[in-house]
């Protein structure tokens, strides 16, 4: 990943004052210098939380192997002030694209999770249950390669001359593909995007779209993150690309269709009934 950037456009960045109903809600952004990170970074709670999580995630089970693991974030723990903080950036959303979640997707949306990363990691995937995610990097640096699922899969249909690609064959095959591979997925209309994230940045990343993040600076990687859903055409189309691959590669999609449901403000069986989803 060490060029990418001169291959896929760098994610814009708002820095300073979260501004109500600003976000390009199809596209990623980073956000710097926000006052509620700064709140939540001076929290008493928040420190303790985050020196604790700094000092054993490395131990954690699976850590060898995936290099990164993660945990919920109690409320009591410094999981409200983390709510607040993102709540905080969530007020840049377009309000035509709020969704009022119910039951297990409301609990999904109000847990927090601290996560953490090797030095040497690098990985490849989606957000959880492709969800919009907000991440907060608290120490260290990470590189991002963002692709937009649907343009991605049309783009290597093309390249690897193939007319079913999974989501699995997307992870397993993405790490080989060369800078000009990458500049002929550009050029074939593959939606992408590239940044550093430095500490204290959060980065929005939409519904959809693929993440290839590597560490690259640090010793200790980790920060916050969140979920949430959100309604707009594009996402959906998006969402639906990403569904259709974790089909492909025999993977349960029973919760994205869940939140793909609310997302678009009906239940996922209306949306069968009208051709919307696959069944």
């Amino acid at each position: 990943m060490t060029d990418v950037q001169t291959v896929a456009p760098v994610v814009a960045t708002h820095k300073g004052e979260v501004v109500e109903d600003s976000l390009d809600i199809e596209f990623p952004m980073v956000f710097a210098e926000a006052p509620a990170s700064e709140v939540w970074q001076k929290s008493p709670q928040i420190q303790v939380a985050l020196g604790g999580f700094g000092g054993k995630y490395k131990k954690q089970p699976g850590f060898a192997e995936e290099s990164r693991s993660q945990m919920h974030l109690k409320g009591h723990e410094g999981g409200a002030e983390t709510i607040t903080m993102f709540n905080s950036l969530k007020g840049s959303i377009p309000k035509t694209a709020v969704v009022t979640l119910e039951g297990l997707m409301a609990r999904v949306a109000d847990s927090m999770w601290l996560y953490g990363y090797s030095p040497k990691m690098r990985t490849i995937s989606c957000t959880p249950n492709g969800l919009p995610m907000f991440k907060m990097l608290a120490s260290g640096e990470v590189k991002w390669l963002l692709l937009e699922v649907g343009s991605l899969l049309a783009g290597l249909r093309s390249l690897w001359s193939t007319d079913t690609i999974g989501y699995q064959q997307m992870v397993d095959d993405l790490p080989a593909l060369t800078l000009e591979d990458l500049r002929a997925l550009k050029e074939s209309g593959v939606v992408m995007r590239s940044c550093i994230q430095k500490q204290w940045e959060a980065i929005y990343v939409p519904a959809g779209w693929l993440l290839v993040e590597e560490s690259c600076k640090g010793v200790l990687l980790y920060g916050a993150r969140c979920s949430f859903c959100a309604r707009h055409a594009k996402l959906y189309a998006s969402y639906e690309s990403l569904i259709g691959a974790y089909n492909t590669s025999g993977k349960s999609t029973v919760n994205m269709q869940k939140a793909f449901g609310f997302s678009c403000n009906a239940r996922v069986s209306e949306l069968r009934g009208l051709g919307t989803l696959s069944h």
